[in-house]
């Protein structure tokens, strides 16, 4: 009896510090950061002084008076059959607003058996900073970067996808923070929106995700880009192993672990529209997911704590407990409470196991009014959060018996 309330207790603490206890503990370090480094002149002249030497621990935004710049960059868009949007991206990268003689926009499109190239080879032939790069053979889309990168003129590289839209200012955004050298990448926000306004368990998670990059970039670095929208040094691209799944997300912890910044910068925005159903989500979790086991060992460098230190705290509280022990501690967590519920007559262990069969309850009616096409935000919401954390739970068992590659079959959305 002992020994699984022992685990009960350890399983609880898995889950309460992944989404409630890390996020808690970044807000007062945030809070503290802020009194340590924030140099606040007179109110009525509304200027703060930053030292240039932490300026990657915090945000910067309209308030700090930096001076402009307009480095030449390169946005790299990989597009694969994205006819249904590459003429609407194509428009979008058109009219941001950065110097169109400093910008130049690159798309990769291998392996496209629609019209894609087509769209794209039109624009090319009318503005001379819109290139394509085509080929055949469709080999995924870091060899498709890996190839082109080489042509790219900008000191600064902008990944971007195909069916996401900046708003207009982002590329201002992205790299103004670049003038400080210890910055590596800025990341963007990603931004899920519905057409019918309806509510959207990932556009959620992203409000989520955006609220914790914002503690993250101001305390130390971020944990992390979303490959929609960010930007890094040309000199700083690294070519990863072309079976990489979360490309991304590598490529910017490697720099990280540098020594550069990852800031985060939610002036520069993407919005794309959400998986066109909650299951083609659970496909897309599943895969991130994948992606995720196969970069803690190629990110095996960061668990020198002593080295990495406060990189080495993030990497593992927020990133490393999400693929890996929090959802198997919600499954852990049920069936040793049920055990317990069966063997003694504790009140607060009886409470705990109702609240626990009445959220799966909860998820499992979700489900079902889905089934339907009926949404009821509330068990909507809990089936989604169950849904994200079973796909972890499904990498974790198929990992060992998955190739890993970087080609799959996108979502519909």
């Amino acid at each position: 009896m002992k020994l699984l309330e022992i685990v009960f207790w350890i399983s609880a603490f898995f889950i309460f510090y992944t989404f409630i206890g890390y996020p808690l503990l970044t807000y007062f370090l945030f809070r503290f950061e802020r009194l340590r480094y924030f140099i606040r002149f007179p109110e009525d002249s509304g200027k703060v002084f930053i030292n240039p030497e932490i300026a990657g621990k915090i945000i910067l935004d309209q308030r700090f008076h930096i001076k402009s710049y307009t480095p030449f960059v390169s946005m790299i868009v990989a597009a694969y059959n994205e006819e249904k949007f590459i003429e609407k991206k194509l428009i979008n990268c058109l009219e941001l607003d950065y110097p169109s003689d400093k910008i130049e926009f690159l798309f990769v499109t291998d392996g496209s058996t629609d019209k894609t190239p087509e769209i794209i080879k039109k624009y090319s032939e009318i503005y001379p900073n819109i290139k394509l790069f085509h080929q055949s053979e469709r080999q995924g889309k870091l060899k498709a970067v890996n190839r082109i990168v080489p042509f790219t003129k900008g000191e600064i590289l902008i990944f971007s996808d195909a069916n996401s839209f900046y708003n207009r200012e982002a590329i201002k955004y992205l790299v103004r923070p670049f003038q400080f050298e210890k910055i590596g990448c800025v990341a963007g926000e990603k931004r899920v929106v519905s057409k019918d306004g309806k509510l959207e368990a990932e556009g959620l998670y992203w409000k989520y995700e955006s609220f914790l990059k914002k503690l993250d970039s101001e305390i130390y670095s971020i944990v992390g880009a979303a490959g929609e929208i960010f930007a890094i040094r040309k000199d700083l691209f690294l070519e990863l192993p072309e079976n990489t799944i979360n490309e991304d997300f590598v490529l910017t912890m490697n720099i990280a672990a540098k020594g550069y910044r990852v800031i985060y910068e939610p002036n520069a925005y993407a919005i794309e529209e959400p998986t066109k159903s909650i299951f083609e989500e659970f496909k897309r979790r599943i895969r991130i997911s994948t992606g995720g086991l196969q970069a803690i060992s190629l990110l095996k460098n960061l668990f020198n704590i002593r080295k990495y230190k406060f990189l080495s705290f993030q990497f593992i509280s927020h990133r490393i407990l999400r693929w890996t022990i929090t959802p198997i501690s919600f499954f852990i967590l049920f069936v040793v409470n049920f055990l317990i519920f069966l063997r003694a007559d504790i009140l607060f262990y009886k409470i705990a196991f109702y609240l626990q069969s009445i959220f799966y309850l909860s998820g499992f009616s979700g489900l079902i009014f889905e089934l339907f096409k009926l949404r009821i935000n509330l068990f909507y919401l809990i089936f989604s959060f169950i849904l994200m954390n079973f796909a972890s739970v499904i990498a974790l068992i198929t990992y060992p018996f998955k190739p890993r590659t970087n080609i799959w079959q996108k979502v519909e959305r």
